[in-house]
């Protein structure tokens, strides 16, 4: 009992010295970085081979500011970022799009099944003008 103890604790001693020495990363050419939904950068590094292990960054939240989406070229993919968009409506304001030419203004989107004013309140100021 007392040697598996003291192999824990080297162990514990090896993982605290490897976080120091590794520390966390500033900027990586091979390591990548996303922001996730709650506006958490998440970054980590992919320049690992075989069974070695890797160390996962979380850094506080920050504030994004994001492009305005153009709905006369938006793909499916862009338009499900907006608020209350899927891939249902997405692809139903593509249809509409593609069916009738582009929108003239925001507000035409209230033609496309499922749009209504108040989701179209809450897309208006992430489309461009």
């Amino acid at each position: 009992m007392k040697g598996r103890r003291v192999v824990l604790i080297l162990m514990w001693i090896t993982a605290i010295l490897l976080l120091i020495y590794a520390g966390a990363p500033e900027s990586s050419a091979s390591g990548i970085e996303q922001i996730d939904s709650t506006g958490t950068v998440v970054s980590f590094d992919s320049t690992l081979k075989g069974n070695e292990v890797g160390l996962l960054y979380v850094s506080e939240p920050q504030k994004v500011e994001l492009e305005c989406i153009d709905i006369n070229s938006a793909s499916t993919d862009q338009l499900i970022t907006l608020p209350g968009i899927g891939p249902v409506l997405a692809q139903r304001i593509i249809d509409y799009r593609d069916g009738t030419g582009d929108f003239k203004e925001k507000e035409e989107l209230i033609k496309v099944k499922g749009i209504g004013p108040v989701r179209l309140e809450q897309i208006a100021e992430k489309l461009c003008p």
